[in-house]
């Protein structure tokens, strides 16, 4: 039998519904991963030390808000308990200190929590640590160089107000402080670290108005500067910061919410402070804050939001769709870099706002 030629693999790939793009720039591909225990939405994950991968809280439907957690071993593709958080937590955020403990802060539970915990993988457990000045929902966790934690904006259903304090907790003492305050409240903005430790806050809004707005936080200053706005508003957007420091802003929605999502993304170029419009989207997406992984290689994964993958390739300026997809549009999933190359995208839900124990995993070599 004769070897195959690359035209007649490209004509295979093609019957199959393989793009000729996909296969020569080695694109990888999506595959079907290892089920979660528990279906979840708008929960955290975080990729520990040891390259395991902490999955924890969220929802199964809105009235069912989950404490559990669980972790992956990305080696033995399985996913097994671990200890459960101390309140049942969605919509929080999470971040792995320097010393491989990790921080959830906020979100909702019976109401929009202020409170804090710690879980420590030695010891599989969660631990209370200091709580926030304001109760907090909607807004961003951002880990800074000296290993302090920055969080900004968000919602307080408790005074119905949305925010525009910032805190920082320090992991030395367990305590949440207050730091400079943003010109304007945001929730579901994104919040980016810089190379010079200094961190982008894009966008966001509130329940009726949404802000095309940006402002640097400087950790030294402990004040925020208002930047050029972005070419549109845009809220429940993803982000990422690029191999040379700039950062990508991509989907999110306007004031339409569901009616105005969009497929524009722009760059940030710290340099410069403005924004510049890039290659769009193939498909429109909002609600994927967790969705969005950086590759060894620097390209971006975007997970979130429809039932396709995308890739972003900053050297050549595009977005492209991955071969294979996840089983429907999701919303509110997590996508997580592991060690091994591969990424790991779980849960989130659908349009009937229902979760799933399904996950998937990019990887960029053909499954053979």
């Amino acid at each position: 039998m004769k070897p195959l030629t690359k035209i007649s693999v490209m004509f295979v790939l093609l019957l199959l519904g393989i793009s000729l793009s996909a296969y020569d720039s080695g694109v990888g591909q999506v595959i079907d991963g290892p089920v979660m225990h528990v279906a979840r939405s708008a929960h955290s994950a975080t990729r520990l030390q040891d390259g395991s991968v902490l999955i924890a809280g969220g929802m199964v439907v809105e009235s069912d808000i989950l404490d559990s957690t669980e972790l992956y071993d990305p080696q033995t593709e399985t996913f097994m308990f671990t200890g459960s958080m101390l309140e049942p937590r969605v919509d929080h955020t999470a971040s792995l200190l320097t010393d491989g403990r990790v921080l959830i802060v906020g979100g909702w539970g019976r109401n929009v929590l202020a409170s804090a915990e710690i879980y420590d993988p030695k010891t599989g457990t969660f631990t209370a640590t200091g709580a926030m000045a304001s109760p907090r929902s909607g807004f961003t966790e951002t880990l800074l160089p000296d290993g302090r934690v920055l969080i900004v904006g968000g919602y307080d259903n408790h005074t119905r107000q949305f925010l525009d304090s910032a805190e920082i907790y320090d992991p030395s003492t367990g305590q949440f402080t207050a730091t400079g305050q943003m010109s304007t409240p945001r929730l579901a903005h994104s919040a980016t670290l810089l190379e010079d430790g200094r961190v982008l806050i894009v966008g966001g809004g509130t329940f009726s108005e949404v802000w095309s707005s940006a402002e640097l936080y400087d950790p030294k200053t402990q004040t925020f500067t208002e930047i050029d706005d972005l070419a549109g508003p845009r809220y429940k957007h993803g982000a990422a910061r690029l191999p040379d420091g700039r950062v990508l802003i991509l989907g999110g929605s306007n004031s339409e919410d569901w009616n105005g999502m969009t497929t524009r993304a722009e760059v940030f170029d710290p340099e410069t402070q403005t924004f510049a419009l890039t290659d769009t989207l193939e498909a429109e997406r909002f609600k994927l804050r967790d969705a969005v992984a950086v590759l060894d290689d620097g390209r971006i994964l975007i997970a979130g939001g429809s039932a396709e993958v995308e890739l972003y390739d900053p050297m050549r300026d595009t977005f492209v769709v991955v071969p294979g997809r996840i089983d429907a549009s999701r919303f509110y999933t997590t996508a997580t870099a592991l060690d091994n190359g591969q990424v790991l995208i779980a849960g989130g839900y659908d349009r009937s706002i229902t979760g799933t124990v399904k996950t998937w995993l990019f990887q960029t070599e053909p499954d053979v």
